[in-house]
Protein backbone atom coordinates (compact mmCIF):
# COMPACT_ATOMS: atom_id res chain seq x y z
CA UNK A 1 0.00 0.00 0.00
CA UNK A 2 1.34 3.44 -0.68
CA UNK A 3 2.33 5.56 2.11
CA UNK A 4 0.50 7.96 3.03
CA UNK A 5 1.02 12.10 2.68
CA UNK A 6 -0.40 13.06 5.98
CA UNK A 7 -0.18 16.73 4.45
CA UNK A 8 -2.80 18.64 3.76
CA UNK A 9 -4.38 18.69 0.02
CA UNK A 10 -6.02 20.76 -1.81
CA UNK A 11 -9.35 20.10 -2.85
CA UNK A 12 -10.64 19.78 -6.65
CA UNK A 13 -11.29 22.82 -8.10
CA UNK A 14 -14.41 21.25 -9.36
CA UNK A 15 -16.01 20.23 -5.99
CA UNK A 16 -15.04 23.86 -4.79
CA UNK A 17 -17.38 25.20 -7.62
CA UNK A 18 -19.81 22.73 -6.96
CA UNK A 19 -19.67 24.06 -3.03
CA UNK A 20 -20.18 27.56 -4.51
CA UNK A 21 -23.48 26.52 -6.21
CA UNK A 22 -24.76 25.15 -3.32
CA UNK A 23 -23.74 28.03 -0.80
CA UNK A 24 -21.29 25.92 1.14
CA UNK A 25 -18.17 27.40 2.85
CA UNK A 26 -15.11 26.86 0.53
CA UNK A 27 -12.45 24.61 2.47
CA UNK A 28 -8.70 26.19 1.94
CA UNK A 29 -6.90 22.71 2.51
CA UNK A 30 -8.50 19.71 3.13
CA UNK A 31 -7.43 17.13 5.69
CA UNK A 32 -8.08 14.81 8.25
CA UNK A 33 -8.44 16.18 11.51
CA UNK A 34 -7.72 14.76 14.69
CA UNK A 35 -10.99 14.15 16.07
CA UNK A 36 -12.14 12.89 12.61
CA UNK A 37 -8.98 10.23 12.67
CA UNK A 38 -10.00 9.04 16.52
CA UNK A 39 -13.46 8.15 15.09
CA UNK A 40 -12.17 6.51 12.04
CA UNK A 41 -10.08 4.37 13.81
CA UNK A 42 -12.86 3.29 16.08
CA UNK A 43 -14.77 2.72 13.62
CA UNK A 44 -12.34 0.42 11.75
CA UNK A 45 -12.07 -1.17 15.25
CA UNK A 46 -16.27 -1.76 15.93
CA UNK A 47 -16.18 -3.02 11.99
CA UNK A 48 -19.61 -4.42 10.96
CA UNK A 49 -20.99 -3.36 14.11
CA UNK A 50 -19.95 0.37 14.33
CA UNK A 51 -23.51 1.73 12.75
CA UNK A 52 -23.39 4.44 15.58
CA UNK A 53 -19.65 4.94 15.49
CA UNK A 54 -20.11 5.35 11.61
CA UNK A 55 -22.84 8.54 11.92
CA UNK A 56 -21.33 9.88 14.76
CA UNK A 57 -18.51 9.90 11.95
CA UNK A 58 -20.02 11.37 9.10
CA UNK A 59 -21.94 14.04 11.57
CA UNK A 60 -18.31 15.19 12.17
CA UNK A 61 -17.21 14.89 8.65
CA UNK A 62 -19.75 17.27 8.03
CA UNK A 63 -19.48 19.70 10.52
CA UNK A 64 -15.68 19.81 9.19
CA UNK A 65 -16.34 20.93 5.63
CA UNK A 66 -16.51 17.12 4.06
CA UNK A 67 -18.55 15.99 1.20
CA UNK A 68 -19.00 12.52 -0.02
CA UNK A 69 -17.31 13.57 -3.52
CA UNK A 70 -14.08 13.89 -1.08
CA UNK A 71 -14.07 10.36 -0.97
CA UNK A 72 -12.75 9.25 -4.34
CA UNK A 73 -11.31 5.80 -5.68
CA UNK A 74 -7.39 5.21 -5.95
CA UNK A 75 -7.02 6.09 -9.42
CA UNK A 76 -8.65 9.13 -9.41
CA UNK A 77 -7.03 11.97 -11.29
CA UNK A 78 -7.48 14.63 -8.59
CA UNK A 79 -4.18 13.64 -6.97
CA UNK A 80 -5.45 15.64 -4.22
CA UNK A 81 -8.67 13.95 -3.06
CA UNK A 82 -6.11 10.95 -3.59
CA UNK A 83 -3.74 11.54 -0.80
CA UNK A 84 -6.94 12.84 1.37
CA UNK A 85 -7.90 9.20 0.88
CA UNK A 86 -4.46 7.79 1.59
CA UNK A 87 -4.97 9.72 4.93
CA UNK A 88 -8.33 8.33 5.47
CA UNK A 89 -7.28 4.63 4.90
CA UNK A 90 -4.13 5.18 6.94
CA UNK A 91 -6.46 6.37 10.27
CA UNK A 92 -8.58 3.00 9.01
CA UNK A 93 -5.60 1.01 9.46
CA UNK A 94 -4.85 2.14 12.66
CA UNK A 95 -8.00 0.83 13.96
CA UNK A 96 -7.23 -2.51 12.71
CA UNK A 97 -5.89 -5.09 15.29
CA UNK A 98 -1.82 -5.15 15.27
CA UNK A 99 -1.81 -8.58 13.30
CA UNK A 100 -3.68 -7.23 10.52
CA UNK A 101 -1.35 -3.95 10.29
CA UNK A 102 1.78 -5.97 10.59
CA UNK A 103 0.71 -7.51 7.25
CA UNK A 104 -1.08 -4.45 5.68
CA UNK A 105 2.75 -2.68 6.35
CA UNK A 106 4.82 -5.40 5.56
CA UNK A 107 6.39 -6.23 2.16
CA UNK A 108 4.66 -8.87 0.27
CA UNK A 109 7.76 -10.98 -0.94
CA UNK A 110 8.43 -10.70 3.38
CA UNK A 111 4.92 -13.21 4.25
CA UNK A 112 4.10 -16.46 4.00
CA UNK A 113 1.81 -17.19 0.92
CA UNK A 114 -0.94 -17.67 3.25
CA UNK A 115 -0.08 -14.57 4.92
CA UNK A 116 0.03 -12.72 1.04
CA UNK A 117 -3.28 -14.18 0.73
CA UNK A 118 -4.83 -12.27 4.11
CA UNK A 119 -2.90 -9.33 2.74
CA UNK A 120 -4.23 -9.49 -0.36
CA UNK A 121 -7.76 -9.59 1.54
CA UNK A 122 -7.63 -6.96 3.90
CA UNK A 123 -5.79 -4.25 0.95
CA UNK A 124 -8.87 -4.99 -2.07
CA UNK A 125 -11.95 -5.96 -0.19
CA UNK A 126 -11.97 -4.88 3.81
CA UNK A 127 -10.30 -1.81 3.54
CA UNK A 128 -12.18 -0.42 0.47
CA UNK A 129 -15.00 -1.43 2.16
CA UNK A 130 -14.54 0.42 4.74
CA UNK A 131 -14.27 3.44 3.02
CA UNK A 132 -16.85 3.12 0.92
CA UNK A 133 -19.20 2.48 3.54
CA UNK A 134 -17.84 5.77 5.15
CA UNK A 135 -18.74 7.67 1.57
CA UNK A 136 -22.18 5.70 1.40
CA UNK A 137 -22.87 7.24 5.02
CA UNK A 138 -21.82 10.70 3.85
CA UNK A 139 -24.01 10.35 0.80
CA UNK A 140 -27.14 9.71 2.99
CA UNK A 141 -26.60 12.41 5.38
CA UNK A 142 -26.10 14.48 2.54
CA UNK A 143 -29.51 13.86 1.38
CA UNK A 144 -31.08 14.09 4.38
CA UNK A 145 -29.22 17.62 5.33
CA UNK A 146 -30.75 18.43 2.24
CA UNK A 147 -34.10 17.45 3.41
CA UNK A 148 -33.90 18.51 6.21
CA UNK A 149 -33.62 15.65 7.77
CA UNK A 150 -30.39 15.14 9.70
CA UNK A 151 -29.72 12.68 12.18
CA UNK A 152 -28.45 15.58 14.77
CA UNK A 153 -32.51 16.36 15.92
CA UNK A 154 -32.72 12.80 17.71
CA UNK A 155 -31.39 11.94 20.68
CA UNK A 156 -28.54 9.90 21.49
CA UNK A 157 -27.60 9.74 25.07
CA UNK A 158 -30.22 7.89 27.54
CA UNK A 159 -30.32 11.29 29.19
CA UNK A 160 -31.30 13.20 26.19
CA UNK A 161 -33.98 10.62 25.72
CA UNK A 162 -35.19 11.81 28.87
CA UNK A 163 -35.89 15.14 28.38
CA UNK A 164 -36.92 14.29 24.64
CA UNK A 165 -40.00 12.64 25.95
CA UNK A 166 -40.70 14.78 29.04
CA UNK A 167 -40.99 17.55 25.89
CA UNK A 168 -43.20 15.10 24.13
CA UNK A 169 -45.17 14.69 26.83
CA UNK A 170 -45.84 18.23 27.67
CA UNK A 171 -46.71 18.64 23.72
CA UNK A 172 -49.44 15.91 24.16
CA UNK A 173 -50.84 17.87 27.67
CA UNK A 174 -51.65 20.77 25.44
CA UNK A 175 -53.00 19.19 23.08
CA UNK A 176 -55.53 17.26 25.43
CA UNK A 177 -59.26 18.46 25.18
CA UNK A 178 -61.01 16.81 27.96
CA UNK A 179 -57.96 16.94 30.40
CA UNK A 180 -58.13 15.28 34.14
CA UNK A 181 -57.99 16.54 37.82
CA UNK A 182 -54.48 17.65 38.48
CA UNK A 183 -53.63 18.12 34.96
CA UNK A 184 -52.21 21.55 35.66
CA UNK A 185 -49.86 20.76 38.56
CA UNK A 186 -48.82 17.55 36.37
CA UNK A 187 -47.70 19.92 33.76
CA UNK A 188 -46.31 22.24 35.67
CA UNK A 189 -44.31 19.47 37.56
CA UNK A 190 -42.85 18.56 33.96
CA UNK A 191 -41.91 21.70 33.26
CA UNK A 192 -39.99 21.78 36.42
CA UNK A 193 -37.80 18.83 36.15
CA UNK A 194 -34.35 19.54 36.40
CA UNK A 195 -33.46 17.70 33.50
CA UNK A 196 -34.90 19.78 31.14
CA UNK A 197 -32.69 22.30 32.58
CA UNK A 198 -29.50 20.09 32.68
CA UNK A 199 -29.01 18.03 29.74
CA UNK A 200 -28.97 19.43 26.38
CA UNK A 201 -30.86 18.03 23.28
CA UNK A 202 -29.04 18.14 19.88
CA UNK A 203 -29.92 20.95 17.50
Amino acid sequence: MNTVNKSAVKPSAIGQQVKTMLGEKIIDTLKVSADEGALMMEYATLAEGATNKNNQLVEKLYANGKRSYHFVGANDEDKGLVAFRNQVLDYLIKGLDSESQRLIKAEPKSLKVSEQAVRTLLVTKNLPTLFGNIKKAMVRFETKALSGETEKAKPKTNEQMVHYYVNQALEKITKCKNGWEGMLKDKQALEALAVRKQVKLPK
